[in-house]
């Protein structure tokens, strides 16, 4: 007799959402850092949520496998659109977005600066700044992203970074007992 783990998708989906909901808005707990213009509330919001979220399901995913992890984006996707497809197609193309800048990794950065590498959370920042409508340093195009970074704010994407970096460790050392079981890679 073999016996199997089963998993509740949906609360397995809503319990991020809930924390997340239940936290400072990103934007305003990274701005009482630093000084960010408005201009960029909802980028940042969208952003560090939706990475916090990433986050999230690498965990269901290397914990619980593929399928489980594809459910549990699936119905996050449609609690957080509200059942509004255009919505949810946003949602999916911010966290497409958010997966491809994670898949570059942290790039070697210039040896003047004393840092070896740029983190990765400085890519999926630019990616997000140039790439969401909502960001006002969107670009539509490929040609117009070299214009649209000097218009940015100085140090924007920096600051962003830090953001997302911090959002990433509070999810998965809030999460990380969640998906801790004997046998875990985690542990």
């Amino acid at each position: 007799m073999q016996s199997e783990l089963k998993v509740d998708t949906y609360r397995l989906a809503v319990l991020p959402i809930a924390y997340l909901g239940e936290q400072q808005d990103p934007f305003d707990r990274c701005r009482a850092e630093s000084a960010i213009d408005d201009a960029y509330r909802d980028v940042f919001s969208t952003g560090v949520r939706l990475y916090a979220l990433y986050h999230y399901m690498l965990l269901v995913r290397d914990k619980l496998g593929d399928s489980t992890a594809d459910a549990v984006w699936d119905h996050q996707q449609v609690i957080l659109s509200g059942g509004v497809p255009e919505a949810g197609e946003a949602i999916a193309r911010a966290f497409h977005l958010i997966r491809q800048a994670s898949s570059i990794g942290p790039l070697p950065a210039g040896i003047d600066s004393g840092v070896t590498e740029v983190p990765v959370e400085v890519n999926i920042a630019l990616t997000l700044l140039l790439n969401l409508p909502e960001s006002p340093g969107y670009a539509g195009s490929t040609t117009d992203r070299a214009e649209r970074i000097d218009d940015l704010q100085a140090d924007i994407e920096l600051r962003f970074a830090s953001c997302l970096s911090r959002c990433r460790d509070e999810i998965v050392k809030i999460f990380f007992s969640t998906f801790s079981f004997p046998g875990s890679a985690l542990q």
